[in-house]
């Protein structure tokens, strides 16, 4: 993995953290409206998995072992993944109701 590569992963990264952080703020806002149990608490879940993402792909940049960068892509992603899940499933506790109002006729 080369230097832009990185970069552009990281930023990434702060960007999917910033995008939980609001959506957790507006998530808590809804829930305490709506009376509804604090799934918001799994967008900070999701960022603490992003962020040991970050930190297994910045580690591995730093090894020396020929296998390990291909390994911890692997994970990295897979850990981003379940990050998306995660943020996913919150989100639709929250905010389901407004398909119905969207496809309403």
């Amino acid at each position: 993995m080369n230097i832009p590569e990185v970069n552009t992963i990281i930023f990434l990264d702060i960007a999917v953290i910033i995008i939980h952080l609001v959506l957790a703020y507006l998530s808590k806002r809804l829930g305490e409206a709506l009376k509804t149990p604090s799934y918001y608490k799994l967008y900070y879940i999701g960022i603490a998995i992003v962020i040991l993402s970050i930190v297994i792909n910045t580690i591995s940049i730093n090894q020396t072992i020929a296998a390990l960068p291909d390994i911890s892509k692997t994970v990295t992603m897979g850990l981003r993944g379940l990050s998306g899940l995660l943020a996913v499933f919150a989100g639709l506790q929250y905010w389901r109701w407004i398909f119905p109002e969207v496809f309403k006729s």
